[in-house]
């Protein structure tokens, strides 16, 4: 006979200090032959002092043990499933716990009142075992009393009735536990009988001590148990689909053309783009430095002159400049720039820098009208929604997979539900990043790109850990292998949703040129730089706006250092411009229009906070409030509260 050990490991699930005896425990069982019992439990309780009355939890985690090849004992880890719980004539809840053993707790009372002396609590519930996968044996282990009751008990008496006439060897098998935690033998002389007319096993038990239980076990013959076979059609029809939706969407994403840019050598911006168009173009935003780079811009085209401020004396003073209106936009100009002249100047024809008043929602405008420029034929990007569609087709077939199984395994798999349902919303969240993504211009080095695979192994990983380890413990009939590889192909079609979005033609070609201008701004010679302002003396000033664009402003004024030049025909100052100063005009630009739009938002939120406020209350019971470790197959423990 193979050695049995059942590790019965149960905490108090509320602590209490007594105040009550268990006079009588009487347990009735009736095991169907697909191993569930549909178990009442009569327990007589003496109060010695007021009490609401009383609590008791059932562990849902049990450990059995097999013999491997050597003969060494090997324990599993085994889960159960508790369910239809019901408390006869009086009041109460019951909760599952977080704890490792996962237990479902009783809490039996009224919290408007106490009770004193003699109650009779009549308790039902039913725990389902599932499939040992094991070939060799099915078993049987069931815990008839646990070890968490921190009171004697004077009389225990249990009867189990089993559907399935029991083998004949019953009575020589069948082994009974009793005694503290990791008891492996029947300290408690518990007296325990096979019953062969209504084929039941009895057992009964004097004196029981405190924190003391009592498990029966025994072998039994492979295919004793008849546990049916989960009917699992609708689950893989789903996932089917959602395979399906799979290759659609990866065919989809493959078949449409990506337009990749090439470098053409430029030594000025595309014809008719503005700096802030330049902007949207290179990274599909509009950031606040964009807009900025239209004041240099506007006066290079001869709107805007930036005029030095002086003292009294008439020396300059530092960082404070005055815009001028120069002249009015032509009625064919774009919309965002009428909209940006006129949140500069509103009906005024100077502005100090320092006093720039560009709010939130101005900018907010101003995004949009660049966006709107670029449509029909100046399209930038082609979302490929086809692709998108059919992965949230995929993603919908995935939860209509887990639905189906927690519908159709004959109970309610809330845990694999919610579990899947996790699963499927980082899916999404993960595939809408990846989109998001797309629409970011970013040059991939082959590290970020390995750093980039890395990340996502390393969550692919995590996944399967949790997956392998949630999933393989009885609950469903479903080889956790399936679940791994449908999570691990649907995060791989995530992770290739940033083909979603690619470049329209247009945009290549665009992009072809700027990138030759960044190249030139980064590496230009002086022989060229110095031909190119003698055939345009405003040529450093004319490409200015566009490295600040770039983010090269430093890198463009430093190539013109040693080139004498005109000063720009919009700025008016006491003398000649120093081109280092360039940069400092060119952040003291930025700066203000970026802080002007900043205090514009930092009031919006300080206006529409104030006079809030709010309050806060609770109290009441908050359940168990302690997890419980280990537990049998039933058993548990309680007590008084």
């Amino acid at each position: 006979m193979y050695f049995v050990l059942v590790v019965l490991t149960t905490v108090g699930a509320i602590a209490d200090d007594g105040g009550f005896v268990l006079e009588n425990a009487f347990i009735k069982a009736h095991v169907s032959k697909d191993n569930v019992w549909d178990i009442t439990e009569v327990l007589t309780v003496n109060f010695l002092e007021p009490r609401h009355g009383i609590y008791k939890y059932v562990p849902s985690k049990f450990i059995y043990s097999f013999p491997d090849a050597s003969g060494k004992m090997v324990p599993y880890e085994y889960t159960n499933y508790i369910y239809d719980c019901n408390v006869y004539a009086y009041e109460f809840t019951t909760e599952e716990d977080s704890g490792d053993a996962k237990n479902t707790i009783f809490k039996i009372g009224s919290g408007d009142k106490r009770v004193m002396g003699e109650q009779k609590y009549v308790i039902k519930y039913k725990i389902r075992y599932f499939d040992d996968r094991y070939e060799g044996e099915d078993f049987l282990c069931h815990t008839i009393w646990g070890n968490g009751w921190n009171t004697p008990v004077d009389t225990l008496l249990f009867h189990v009735e089993f559907e399935k006439t029991l083998p004949a060897s019953i009575e020589q098998s069948l082994n009974t536990y009793s005694g503290e935690l990791g008891t492996t033998s029947n300290a408690d002389s518990v007296y325990v009988y096979y019953r062969q007319e209504d084929n039941s096993i009895c057992g009964r038990v004097l004196d029981l001590p405190a924190n003391h239980a009592v498990t029966i076990s025994s072998q039994l013959p492979q295919g004793y148990w008849e546990i049916q076979p989960k009917n699992l059609t609708l689950f893989y029809i789903f996932a089917g689909l959602a395979a399906l939706f799979a290759i659609v969407t990866v065919a989809r994403l493959v078949l449409v053309k990506n337009h990749t840019s090439i470098r053409v050598l430029s030594f000025y911006p595309p014809k008719g783009m503005s700096s802030a168009e330049v902007g949207i173009v290179i990274d599909n935003e509009t950031g606040y430095d964009d807009l900025a780079s239209l004041v240099p811009w506007m006066a290079s085209k001869g709107y805007i002159h930036i005029v030095e401020n002086t003292n009294e004396n008439g020396a300059k003073i530092k960082d404070d400049l005055t815009l001028v209106k120069a002249k009015e936009l032509p009625e064919d100009a774009p919309e965002y720039q009428k909209t940006f002249m006129k949140a500069l100047f509103g009906k005024k024809e100077t502005v100090r820098l320092k006093s720039l008043s560009l709010t939130f929602n101005e900018s907010y405008n101003l995004r949009r009208q660049i966006e709107n420029i670029f449509t029909g034929e100046r399209e930038l990007l082609f979302k490929n929604d086809k692709a998108i569609w059919s992965w949230i087709l995929m993603l919908l077939c995935m939860l209509g997979a887990a639905s189906t199984c927690n519908l159709t395994c004959g109970f309610s798999a809330t845990f694999f539900f919610m579990e899947l349902l996790t699963m499927v919303g980082v899916l999404f969240w993960m595939g809408r990043r990846r989109i998001k993504k797309s629409l970011e211009y970013r040059r991939y080095s082959i590290f970020k790109s390995i750093l980039s695979v890395i990340k996502w192994t390393l969550g692919l990983l995590f996944a399967i850990c949790v997956n392998v380890n949630s999933l393989d413990d009885g609950f469903l009939a479903i080889p956790s292998g399936y679940i791994v590889c449908g999570s691990v192909v649907a995060a791989l079609v995530a992770y290739f949703l940033r083909y979603a979005v690619v470049n329209t033609q247009y945009r290549a070609r665009v992009m072809g040129e700027l990138n030759g201008l960044r190249d030139f701004i980064k590496t230009a010679e002086l022989p060229r730089l110095k031909m190119l302002v003698d055939e345009n003396p405003q040529y450093f000033y004319d490409v200015l706006p566009y490295a600040m664009v770039f983010g090269l402003t430093d890198k463009w004024v430093k190539l013109f250092e040693s080139i004498e030049m005109e000063n720009p025909e919009w700025y008016v100052g006491s003398g000649p411009i120093n081109v280092g100063y360039m940069p400092l005009l060119m952040n003291n630009i930025s700066t203000r229009v970026s802080g002007s739009i900043n205090a514009s938002i930092r009031k919006s939120i300080a206006s529409s906070s104030s006079g809030y406020s709010h309050s806060s209350s609770g109290g009441g019971y908050s359940g168990g409030g302690r997890s419980f470790s280990g537990g049998g197959g039933g058993g548990g423990g309680g007590g008084s509260w």
